[in-house]
């Protein structure tokens, strides 16, 4: 596998809610509305939507869907999913840069762009903010490009004692069972 730029993101965030679960609790569920641009490979227009969790513990977990409408006409649909790490953290909030690292997906149905279809990119950037106080996001995506893996035996892996469904302690239907016996 090797990697290759797909483009740099910066999206501003033109609203944004967030509330604590359960209420009261210590973390948040967010919604975001997000506007910004593409550029490299792929340039265009980027809006989208960042459903992000915040556990308690701090670190966001990224839900981001959008589009990007290339500057060549073309209709890119994404979804990202990953983390948000809040620190470090300073006495001035705005010096603050939250890490980001995610999975990326997407679907376009423009020749030029269907490749995309068949890939999974990687996205790492950092929460900013503008001297005036707008919170920013820079996002670089990388398109991971398959390659064939090196030669290597195909050989089944050696298992000593196989585990069969009923032996299995996350099987669900297992558990249920057991407890109805019990009662």
């Amino acid at each position: 596998m090797r990697s290759e730029p797909l483009y740099s993101l910066v999206w501003e965030y033109r609203e944004r809610w967030r509330f604590p679960v359960p209420p009261g609790g210590a973390e948040t569920v967010g919604f975001a509305y997000v506007e910004g641009r593409v550029e490299g490979r792929l340039g265009g227009r980027f809006r989208g939507t960042n459903k992000a969790r915040q556990r308690s513990d701090g670190r966001f977990l990224v839900d981001v869907h959008g589009v990007i409408e290339a500057d060549d006409g073309a209709q890119v649909v994404l979804d990202y999913q990953g983390y948000g790490c809040p620190y470090p953290r300073g006495d001035d909030p705005r010096a603050d840069r939250t890490r980001v690292m995610l999975a990326a997906r997407h679907w376009c149905a423009d020749p030029e762009w269907d490749f995309l279809n068949d890939s999974i990119s990687v996205g790492v950037g950092e929460n900013r903010f503008t001297d005036e106080g707008v919170r920013l996001l820079l996002l670089d995506v990388h398109e991971a490009v398959w390659e064939p893996l090196s030669e290597r035996p195909t050989e089944r892996p050696s298992i000593e004692e196989p585990v069969t469904i009923e032996q299995d302690p996350f099987d669900l239907d297992a558990l249920a069972r057991a407890r109805r016996d019990s009662a």
